[in-house]
């Protein structure tokens, strides 16, 4: 019996003892305590950056962009990590407001208003394990308000496994904004006018030129607090000086002011004799000239004011203020350019046609021989070289010298002299201009058709010892290429009578696809007929009508566009006009070229066969060695109707004075009888050796 009590009392004492060493085991695989309530397991801190360090609190100003930090630390308890880590950060902004920025941040939120909620765990993967932190940041900008305060308030809210326990952290971080004292102020702007506007900066003045400055002084006050006493000092580089004139305008109220000028310092002032009275917006202008005496290269142009003001009453502020202008004393360096007029504007470089003008311009604009040398300069010659494609064109030459610069031309070379006692100032332009003829590519190794570039160099010279000052410059000229249209071809008939209009048709075409200008000589008496601007390529169609009756020569040209033309060409026959009232016309053709005599074609015209038709011809000049006496004559039995049967004179050679070969102009006549029907031509010819050209028929 007593054996069964102890086993029974060592059974008990083994699960008590298994109980309690169960217990054990599972509280150290989750934690070393399950007590949750004595040590909080997750830390939380909110923080706005001052510059330096992470505080609790700052003051600012309206527009300043913060940055806020919250950081998150766990703990463990029961469990070994945290999840499912929430932020909820509020924003209570009292009298202000603000815009957020999340640009930078690494964690975006999930909900962007108030509260500004992150989901880290769910989002982004965020656990912590113990000991572990993760820290957000964002930006916040204060708008608007002109004092007041943000608390920034931020609650965490987790779970810490395995043990599922909730866990909860929060802090707070405060922004103050405070109105900032109001402090009376002065502002101060300088100027210079450059004609047009008041700048900040001046150029290109000249010695003897007035500069004009501006000082505006604004006054913003606090309260009623007045501007009673003003001190103005102006200080003049050393290229200006003080021109005796000066105005003051205000919105306020101002007497004139006690001015002093001492040198290059101008002062203006409303302290002990005059009086002044400016409020809060009241401005005051002080507007006075100079006078720019000379170029200077080491000096400053900056001309400074400093304003110095104050009141009477209440505290005793002091105010000040100051601002420059800027003139530039240093003279623009010397310049020399040649120019080509395009249009209406003078460039470096143009493309044009032979045939047209052109105008040139040689301009000097004298600063010195060298950056700050002031020195006059004397002796000055022009020397223009014209390229191969140029031709002066005489009386075409201009300076604002007038008398005092001549031109000398050498060729192709102009020179262009001023006179032994001109001399140049500092400043001073000269300026030359002439017009040139483009001739042609024939002298610069290529034609017309391919065309060319060519450069137009001009110098200057000056000085009598040296250094001797010396500048060129150059333009391009390209004339473009361009072939003249082809010789037209002539169409038409080659008989007519008086009053009768024949129509005649010219055909011409440009390689280079211009327009062109026929040109019509009808071998009468009457103008020159000039068609209009039209394409190449293009049938002309022209009316002629011929009041008496004669043998007339058509010759027409095609000019393009840029006046490019091989020149005349000929209707390939002779164009007969018969009065109106001829019952057996003759045609009279004579041949224009001929070797060694006078040939003519008699062609019957008329509505019938002509029979029996008696021709002369004769041709002669006067002289003993090359003078000649050639004549022929016959009869054509029958000249069938539409028919035309040639006839010549005899030899030149074998008549008249010695020599084979005869020179010089002959007269000549060819007459034809039929019936009761007689015609007579007359003409000319131009005798060459054994050649014979006609050069006049009537």
């Amino acid at each position: 019996m007593k054996k069964r009590i102890g086993i029974s009392l060592i059974l008990a004492l083994l699960m008590i003892v298994s109980t309690f060493a169960v217990g054990t085991v599972s509280s150290e695989i989750c934690g070393e305590s399950q007590n949750v309530n004595e040590t909080n397991p997750i830390d939380v801190t909110k923080k706005v950056f001052d510059g330096e360090d992470w505080v609790d609190e700052l003051v600012v100003e309206v527009g300043q962009e913060l940055t806020f930090n919250i950081t998150i630390t766990y703990y463990k308890v029961c469990g070994y990590k945290a999840t499912e880590i929430q932020v909820v950060d509020s924003i209570d902004p009292v009298g202000l407001s603000y815009i957020l920025d999340f640009s930078n941040s690494e964690y975006q939120p999930s909900e962007i208003g108030n509260p500004i909620v992150w989901n880290l765990t769910e989002d982004y993967g965020v656990e912590l394990f113990d000991g572990e932190s993760v820290s957000i940041e964002y930006n916040l900008t204060v708008t608007s308000g002109e004092s007041g305060e943000i608390i920034n308030a931020v609650s965490v809210y987790a779970k810490e496994t395995c043990c599922q326990t909730p866990m909860y952290g929060e802090d707070t971080a405060k922004v103050i904004v405070e109105e900032e004292p109001c402090i009376p102020i002065i502002e101060v702007n300088k100027t210079v006018w450059d004609g047009e506007d008041w700048v900040e900066y001046l150029d290109g003045i000249k010695p003897e030129d007035i500069v004009k400055f501006k000082i505006d002084i604004i006054y913003n006050a606090c309260d009623d607090y007045q501007l009673l006493n003003m001190e103005i000092t102006d200080y003049l580089p050393d290229c200006l000086e003080y021109n005796d004139w000066y105005e003051v305008t205000t919105t306020g109220y101002a007497e004139e002011p006690t001015i002093v000028v001492d040198g290059k310092t101008i002062y203006w002032n409303w302290v002990d004799t005059s009086s002044i009275i400016l409020e809060d917006g009241d401005s005051l202008t002080v507007i006075f000239e100079t006078v720019f005496t000379e170029y200077c290269c080491d000096c400053s142009g900056d001309n400074c004011v400093y304003v110095k003001a104050w009141g009477c009453q209440g505290p005793q502020y002091y105010f000040e203020g100051d601002d420059c202008a800027t003139v530039n004393c240093q003279s623009p360096q010397t310049t020399f350019d040649k120019y080509v007029k395009d249009g209406e504007e003078w460039v470096k470089e143009i493309e044009t046609y032979v045939g047209n003008e052109l105008e040139f311009k040689i301009e000097l604009v004298y600063y010195g021989k060298e950056p700050c040398e002031y020195e006059p300069l004397t002796n000055i010659k022009f020397v223009d070289e014209l390229p191969c494609i140029l031709e002066y064109i005489e009386g075409t030459f201009n300076s604002n010298l007038g008398e005092n610069l001549t031109l000398e031309v050498d060729g192709k070379i102009l020179y262009f002299n001023a006179s032994d006692d001109y001399v140049l100032n500092i400043g001073e332009t000269i300026t030359i201009t002439f017009k040139a003829e483009v001739v042609g590519c024939t002298d610069c190794g290529c034609d017309d058709c391919e065309g060319c570039e060519a450069w137009n160099i001009a110098c200057v010279t000056g000085g009598c010892q040296e250094p001797f000052f010396e500048k060129c410059d150059e333009v391009k000229i390209t004339s473009v290429g361009n072939c003249p249209p082809s010789t037209p071809d002539i169409g038409g008939r080659t008989e007519g009578k008086t009053g009768e209009e024949l129509v005649f048709s010219f055909y011409s075409e440009d390689s280079d696809e211009d327009q062109i200008i026929y040109y019509i000589d009808w071998g009468d008496e009457s103008e020159i007929y000039e068609s209009e601007l039209m394409d190449q390529g293009v049938v002309l169609e022209v009316p002629k009508i011929y009041e008496e009756a004669g043998v007339y020569t058509i010759k027409a040209k095609a000019v393009d566009e840029h006046g490019a033309t091989y020149g005349w060409t000929y209707f390939g026959d002779d164009v007969t006009i018969t009065d109106d009232g001829d019952e057996k016309p003759l045609c009279i053709q004579i041949k224009k070229l001929c070797i060694g005599r006078v040939r003519a074609t008699i062609k019957n015209i008329a509505d019938e066969d002509l029979n029996n038709v008696i021709w002369n011809i004769s041709f002669a000049k006067s002289g003993i060695l090359f003078g000649f006496n050639v004549q022929n004559n016959g009869t054509i039995t029958t000249l069938a109707k539409g028919q035309g049967q040639t006839v010549e004179t005899g030899p030149m050679f074998l008549s008249g004075s010695i020599g084979l070969f005869k020179f010089g102009l002959g007269t000549g006549k060819i007459s034809v009888k039929v019936d009761d029907y007689e015609k007579t031509v007359n003409f000319q010819g131009l005798v060459f050796a054994k050649l014979v050209l006609i050069t006049k028929i009537s």
